[in-house]
C-alpha cells in the first residue's frame, strides 16, 4: 500500500470520502469531489462525502467519465483507493448511457424510442415489471415509450438500476408570453418555482444556450441548496451561474449572483475569496444605481474584515493559529486592496513559520509575499522567493517552485 500523507482525502471501503477543510489543496478536492459525490456532514475540520450510484449517474451524465474519476481520486488520495470501490465507480458509469431515449423516426409526436446497448440489455430491462407495463412494442425489433410516460419510465428506470440518457430533447412549440406573481394570493407568501422546475429551466436553457436563463435557474437552483445546507453544491451553482453572467455584459444578474456566491465563500471559510466577489457585487450594484445593496454589502465586508481582525487577536501565542490567522488576513487585505497591510502580515507570518517548522506554510506566505515584493520592484523579493521555491520542493511540489524561479530570471533566460 503506498501512503501519501501530504494529500488531503481518505476515501474508504463503503463509498465515503473525508476532506481536510485545512489542507492547501481543499479548494480543488473539494470542487472535484462535488462533481460526482454527495456532501454528507461538514463539521469545521473534516468534510465527509459519499459516492453512490446516483452522484455517479448524475457526473456521467454531465460528461465525466469512469478515467477522470478514478484516477483524480487517486491523485489525491492518502492511501490507495479500495479495490470495491473502484469497481463500482467503473461499473456504475459504464451503466449510463445503455439505455437511451431518442426521437422516434416515424412517430415523434406520440412516442419516443428506446435504445439499448445490446439485446441482451434490452431483455433484461424488459423484464423489470415496472418498466415493463409502460413499454409499448414498436416493431419487430424496438421498444418505445409514449410521450406521456417519459418522466415515469427514466424515473422507474433509475430505480432498477438503469440510469436513461434523454437524447430526445423538446418540440419547439408557439411561442406564449406570461407573468408570474412575486407572491401567492392565499396566504402570501412569496411565490417561485420549486427546485426541479429551475433544473428543468436549466436542462433547457442549455439546450437552447439561452444563458440569462442558465444563471437565472443556477441562482435559484442555489437557493434551494443552501436551504437544505448543500453548501458544495450551491458553491458550484454559483460559480457557473457568475461566468456566464459576466458574459452576458448585464449588471443586474452579476449583482445578485455575486452577492449571493461572496456569501457563500464566507461561510464556507474563504473570507478572501468571498470578500472580493462581494466587492464585485458592489461594484455592479452602484453601477446600476441601487444604493441599498451597495451599503448591505459594505457592512458585510467590514463585518468580515473585522472577524479576521478579530481572529488574530484571539490567537495569542498560539503560533500555529496566528499564522493560520495572519495568512487569512493578508489575502483579504489583498481583496479590498490594500496590499502594504497584507505585506505587514505576511512579513509577521513568514518567521513564524519558519520558528514552527512549517514549510507548507513557509511556502505558501512566501510565494504571496515575494510576488507582492516582486511586482514592487523591491529587492528583498529574491531572498523571500528562494526561500519560498525551497519550501516547495521540501514538501515535493516542484512545479511550484520552478514557477517562482521563473519570476527571477531575465525575460531572455525565462
Amino acid at each position: 500500500m503506498q501512503i501519501r500523507p501530504d494529500n488531503p482525502l481518505i476515501v474508504q471501503g463503503d463509498g465515503k470520502v473525508l476532506l481536510e477543510t485545512r489542507h492547501p489543496r481543499y479548494e480543488a478536492a473539494r470542487d472535484f469531489l462535488g462533481r460526482f459525490a454527495e456532501l454528507e456532514a461538514s463539521p469545521e475540520l473534516l468534510h465527509t462525502y459519499r459516492i453512490n450510484p446516483l452522484s455517479l449517474w448524475n457526473a456521467a451524465s454531465a460528461g465525466m467519465g469512469t478515467d477522470e474519476i478514478i484516477d483524480g481520486l487517486r491523485a489525491i488520495s492518502k492511501f490507495d483507493v479500495p479495490a470495491d470501490v473502484l469497481q463500482t465507480v467503473k461499473e456504475t458509469i459504464e451503466r449510463y448511457g445503455l439505455v437511451k431515449l431518442v426521437v422516434h423516426p416515424d412517430q415523434p409526436d406520440e412516442l419516443l424510442r428506446i435504445e439499448f446497448g445490446s439485446g441482451y440489455i434490452a431483455k433484461v430491462v424488459a423484464q423489470e415489471p415496472a418498466l415493463r407495463e409502460i413499454m409499448v412494442e414498436d416493431g419487430r425489433r424496438h421498444w418505445a415509450v409514449t410521450q406521456g410516460h417519459r418522466g415515469i419510465f427514466k424515473q422507474r428506470a433509475l430505480q432498477a438500476g438503469w440510469p436513461v440518457q434523454d437524447m430526445a430533447g423538446f418540440r419547439e412549440g408557439e411561442h406564449l408570453e406570461i407573468s408570474l406573481r412575486d407572491h401567492m394570493v392565499g396566504n402570501g407568501k412569496p411565490f417561485a418555482p420549486r427546485a426541479y422546475q429551475w433544473e428543468a429551466a436549466l436542462q433547457l436553457g442549455q439546450s437552447h444556450d439561452l444563458a440569462d436563463v442558465i444563471v437565472q435557474a443556477q441562482h435559484q437552483l442555489a437557493a434551494f441548496d443552501l436551504r437544505a445546507q448543500d453548501l458544495a453544491s450551491a458553491r458550484k451553482r454559483l460559480d457557473d451561474a457568475l461566468i456566464l453572467a459576466r458574459g452576458l455584459g448585464e449588471d443586474a444578474p452579476l449583482a445578485a449572483v455575486a452577492a449571493r456566491l461572496g456569501q457563500v465563500l464566507i461561510f464556507l471559510g474563504e473570507p478572501h475569496n468571498g470578500v472580493a466577489v462581494l466587492r464585485e457585487a458592489r461594484g455592479a450594484w452602484e453601477r446600476v444605481g441601487q444604493p441599498q445593496p451597495v451599503r448591505e454589502l459594505d457592512l458585510a465586508i467590514q463585518a468580515t474584515c473585522a472577524k479576521v481582525d478579530a481572529a488574530v487577536d484571539a490567537a495569542g501565542a498560539d503560533a500555529d493559529a496566528r499564522l493560520a490567522a495572519l495568512w487569512t488576513r493578508a489575502r483579504v487585505q489583498l481583496a479590498v486592496e490594500d496590499g502594504d497591510a497584507a505585506l505587514r502580515d505576511l512579513g509577521a507570518a513568514l518567521p513564524l513559520a519558519r520558528g514552527i517548522g512549517r514549510m507548507d506554510g513557509v511556502a505558501l506566505v512566501g510565494s504571496l509575499m515575494g510576488q507582492l515584493l516582486h511586482a514592487r520592484g523591491n529587492g528583498d523579493a529574491v531572498d523571500v522567493l528562494n526561500e519560498a521555491a525551497g519550501a516547495w520542493r521540501a514538501i515535493g511540489e516542484p512545479d511550484e517552485a520552478e514557477g517562482l524561479l521563473a519570476l527571477l530570471r531575465a525575460p531572455g533566460e525565462a
